[in-house]
């Protein structure tokens, strides 16, 4: 049963909040989307045949539509692919053959990208084709035949096909549905209020139930209405921490902003159609709230288990990763969005110019180019896919300019601090935490066990007996 304390834990309220919102936007996508996906036989019998073609290509890859058609333009002038792969990729098998992809079927492939080529012929290159990560441009070098194809192969695999086709409908089912809801044209990003919200976020290490009250500084519109940076700051705060702490750039803060404009587009239309009254959502969500409840207690039960001190300091010993302190990293940085500018920014800071000047005249990032581009000491997994790049770094020196989500970046490392344990007795607490949480599953059994063992259990044969009789008759 589920307590009215459950129910009024604040973390558990937010939790609840979220996944009624996610059972109801799934219930909504289910009805209206992917409800209404089918597969046609003709389009079952194509991609049957396709799966008995094996292609043989090559391709380059850019991030926009405009490296894309330049790109292209240059192969139209003469320019080979090989010379070209060795500009535009950063893995070195690719930049070294080529673009060549090898060999492969239909469903092996980024779904655009295998229909663009399928419709290719043998030494055919292909306009830029959109995919999920970014641009292509395709050459067809060969293609197989298996010239024996039969009516039973095709029924023998006829049901794994449509189930691969509907599948493949999904997303951009589900980007028709959004875009028929969703007017991009009328939806504005207002820059100043987003960097208000960006250097908060920043500032406060994403601590959002700290964050002092904003100003109602517009961040957005949409449809002539104003959407205010208490409102993002608000829906942020009510976000798992796993997304929360993903938005970390201007570009990611934008994304999330639209992301919540078409959330509550979406969640007004499923309610003007009834589905949050809909029977089966509402014993869906019951059980999903339910399972939230389970997880509570579960780990309720793991915080009042006392647990000896022994047990605990051995724990301890034995887990001494999970105890120390962070590596952590201080370093400048000078942002920019534009690869020329950061290159001519490492040129000046060549000829000796300093590093905390630029980045307080150009560093787009402002509460750290406040700081003459300082971070100050953080730990290493905040940096992201540069982590690693950054600790291998000698500290002095300087790297880039390297590209992070359209933007480009300049850094110098400050200075480094290698992990250590911390004392026992300091983070003592934190120790049975972590161990309570490891354990809780042991902790529940034992638990359970407890209270069989405290409760007389006594069966009533004769009555279990009529039941038996009741049900064989």
């Amino acid at each position: 049963m589920i307590t009215k304390a459950f129910i009024k834990t604040k973390n558990i309220k937010k939790k609840k909040e979220w996944t009624y919102k996610q059972a109801l936007l799934a219930f909504l996508k289910d009805r209206e989307v992917y409800g209404n996906i089918d597969a046609t036989d003709k389009e079952i019998r194509e991609a049957f045949v396709k799966m008995n073609q094996t292609l043989k290509a090559r391709h380059l890859y850019a991030k926009t539509k405009e490296e894309a058609e330049q790109l292209y333009q240059l192969l139209q002038t003469g320019a080979s692919f090989e010379s070209l792969a060795a500009q535009v990729f950063t893995d070195s098998t690719l930049r070294k053959n080529g673009g060549y992809v090898g060999e492969f079927t239909w469903g092996d492939m980024d779904p655009a990208f295998e229909e663009a080529a399928y419709s290719l012929e043998i030494g055919e290159i292909s306009e830029p084709v959109k995919t999920r990560t970014g641009y292509s441009i395709i050459k067809v070098e060969d293609k197989e035949y298996n010239p024996l194809l039969t009516e039973y192969q095709f029924l023998q695999k006829k049901s794994q096909i449509e189930t691969t086709i509907k599948i493949r409908k999904k997303k951009p089912s589900e980007q028709d549905f959004v875009d028929s809801l969703f007017d991009r044209e009328k939806f504005r990003i207002k820059n100043e209020g987003v960097s208000t919200v960006l250097n908060s976020l920043s500032e406060n290490f994403y601590n959002l139930e700290n964050f002092e009250d904003h100003e109602n500084q517009p961040v957005a519109e949409y449809n002539g209405k104003i959407i205010y940076a208490d409102e993002i700051i608000g829906k942020i705060e009510k976000l798992p921490e796993f997304h929360r702490t993903k938005i970390r750039s201007e570009k990611a803060l934008n994304a999330a902003i639209e992301g919540f404009v078409i959330q509550d587009i979406l969640l007004q239309e499923a309610e003007s159609k009834g589905y949050d009254d809909n029977e089966i959502l509402q014993r869906k969500y019951d059980t999903m709230l339910n399972n939230l409840f389970l997880k509570y207690k579960v780990e309720e039960v793991a915080k009042k288990t006392e647990v000896e001190d022994s047990v605990l300091k051995k724990y301890y010993e034995n887990n001494l990763d999970f105890f120390s302190t962070y590596n952590e990293i201080n370093i400048q940085e000078i942002i920019v969005d534009s690869k020329n500018l950061a290159n001519q920014l490492k040129d000046r800071l060549a000829a000796g110019e300093d590093f905390g000047k630029l980045a307080q005249e150009y560093s787009l990032r402002e509460w750290s180019a406040k700081n003459n581009g300082e971070i100050g000491f953080a730990p290493l997994s905040k940096f992201g896919i540069l982590k690693c790049t950054f600790w291998d770094t000698s500290v002095g020196d300087l790297l880039g300019p390297r590209e992070i989500d359209g933007y480009y970046g300049l850094f110098k490392i400050l200075g480094k601090k290698e992990s250590k344990p911390i004392e026992y007795n300091s983070i003592k607490e934190e120790v049975l935490k972590v161990f309570r949480e490891d354990r809780q599953n042991q902790l529940l059994f034992k638990y359970i066990s407890h209270l069989q063992d405290s409760v007389d259990t006594y069966v009533d044969e004769e009555l279990l007996s009529s039941l038996n009789f009741k049900l064989l008759n």
